[in-house]
C-alpha cells in the first residue's frame, strides 16, 4: 500500500490497491520517459542555471548568460526533506492566487485514487514519495515532465506544461 501519513484509506475508494499500484507504476514509467525526452529534445536537466518566476509560471534555462529554453510550469508542491513534509502549492499562500488556482486541479487526484492525502494541505512525505507525487501529478495533468527546483533546504516540484527553445 502507498505510504500515507495516516496509514488509512479514505472514506470512499475509487481504486483498489492493485489498481493504484498499477497507476503509480505507470505514472513513474511515464515520467521517466518524459524526463528523458525533455533532456534529449531540450537539454532540460543539463543547463548551468535557471530562473523561475512563479507569478508568471515560467522557468527559463541558461547556458552561461544566454537563455536557451523557456518552459511554462504549474507548481505542484514544496518538500522539506529534513522535516519529511510536503505542502501542496494550492495550499501555499506564498504563491499568488492564480498559481494556487492552477495547482488546485491536482486535488482531483482524490476522486481518482480515493486517497485524501491529495486534499490535505500538509502531509508527511519522504524524497521517494515526493517524486511519486510528482509522477502522479504529471500523469494526471498530462504534463510534459517535472522539474525539481532547489531553494536551499526546500525543493519545489513544478509540472512542465510547455517548452520552447529560445536560442
Amino acid at each position: 500500500m502507498w505510504p500515507l501519513s495516516s496509514g488509512v484509506r479514505p472514506h470512499t475508494t475509487t481504486m483498489a490497491d492493485f489498481d493504484f499500484d498499477s497507476y503509480l507504476a505507470d505514472a513513474q514509467a511515464e515520467l521517466d520517459y518524459k524526463q528523458d525526452a525533455l533532456r534529449e529534445a531540450h537539454g532540460i536537466g543539463t543547463f548551468e542555471r535557471f530562473v523561475v518566476d512563479y507569478v508568471a509560471q515560467s522557468l527559463e534555462f541558461f547556458e552561461k548568460e544566454a537563455p536557451r529554453v523557456k518552459a511554462s510550469v504549474i507548481p505542484v508542491a514544496t518538500h522539506v526533506p529534513a522535516k519529511n513534509s510536503l505542502k501542496w502549492a494550492w495550499a501555499n499562500d506564498q504563491y499568488p492566487q492564480t498559481v494556487r488556482d492552477a495547482s488546485s486541479r491536482l486535488r482531483g487526484l482524490t476522486d481518482l485514487t480515493g486517497f485524501e492525502v491529495f486534499q490535505s494541505a500538509l502531509i508527511e512525505c519522504d524524497d521517494s514519495m515526493a517524486w511519486e507525487i510528482a509522477a502522479l501529478a504529471c500523469k494526471y495533468m498530462q504534463a510534459l515532465g517535472v522539474y525539481r527546483i532547489p531553494h536551499g533546504h526546500i525543493h519545489s516540484y513544478v509540472l512542465i506544461t510547455e517548452v520552447r527553445d529560445v536560442a
